[in-house]
């Protein structure tokens, strides 16, 4: 299989010593934003016409042959991305369109953490994470609580999130304890994990995409620095058949993102 090479967006690094729990504030107030927006702020950043950002349809799509339903290719990336958050290592993961006769199966291996260079997007004052581990899940404020500027009580109020308020959680910081928080285009601080969680409703499905950046970041976009981050990877065996009997059967390697999508590398 033909290999291309990509980038992953997402963050991180900025030391600080936890000392003492983050307080509630009572009187904290915040806006609503869209989760995941800050992905597609940062998307179009760095994207030009040559340099697109395309979903697993259109890996598969490429792979196969022209036959393939774009309904079945985005059905296989989502299932190839299913396969990846979910799947047991070497357990086959088998995906069938009746109507069209178009199947797969994958096939994940183990999940090794890497440090992977990201791309990040941080908001004027907040300082870049160290030993940061990615997430990339869609996470709410429990209470109203405190963004700090890095991690540990001592740094300087950035902003606030209110009650129920959602948000990407690029990673976690410092010993698991502080979580880098991404709205609007920006990493905008960082919030003390007990007082968000997870989403009940898990937030955005997971997507399979490639990212093809084919130049460096220029200076005319000083607002992105390109940095380290340790990032959940997996190789994925993949075998796809059309419904006319096109085939491809071959291996990739995707890393996860830092708003929860995997991205082929």
């Amino acid at each position: 299989m033909a290999r291309m090479t990509f980038k992953i967006l997402a963050l991180a690094f900025a030391a600080s010593t936890l000392t003492a729990c983050e307080t509630i504030d009572s009187a904290a107030t915040s806006t609503s934003d869209t989760v995941g927006s800050w992905f597609q702020s940062a998307k179009e950043a760095l994207s030009s016409s040559d340099q697109p950002v395309e979903t697993g349809q259109g890996y598969f799509a490429r792979e196969v042959g022209a036959d393939l339903a774009a309904a079945d290719a985005e059905a296989i990336g989502r299932e190839g991305a299913k396969a990846l958050d979910h799947g047991t290592a070497g357990k086959a993961v088998e995906w069938r369109n009746a109507k069209t006769g178009a199947q797969a199966v994958f096939i994940p291996g183990d999940p090794v953490i890497e440090k992977r260079k990201m791309i990040a997007s941080l908001k004027k004052g907040v300082a870049q994470p160290r030993d940061l581990e990615v997430i990339g899940g869609t996470y709410e404020s429990r209470y109203n609580a405190n963004l700090r500027s890095a991690p540990g009580i001592e740094n300087p109020l950035v902003g606030r999130l209110k009650p129920g308020e959602r948000f990407t959680a690029v990673g976690r910081s410092h010993s698991r304890a502080w979580i880098l928080v991404a709205k609007g285009g920006n990493m905008v601080g960082y919030v003390y994990e007990p007082l968000v969680a997870p989403t009940s409703s898990g937030g955005p499905a997971p997507e399979l995409r490639e990212t093809r950046i084919s130049q460096p970041i220029g200076k005319e976009k000083p607002a992105f620095d390109t940095i380290l981050a340790a990032t959940p990877c997996r190789n994925l065996a993949y075998d796809v058949v059309t419904g006319s009997g096109q085939r491809a059967r071959a291996e990739l390697r995707a890393c996860k993102a830092s708003d929860g999508a995997w991205e082929i590398n």
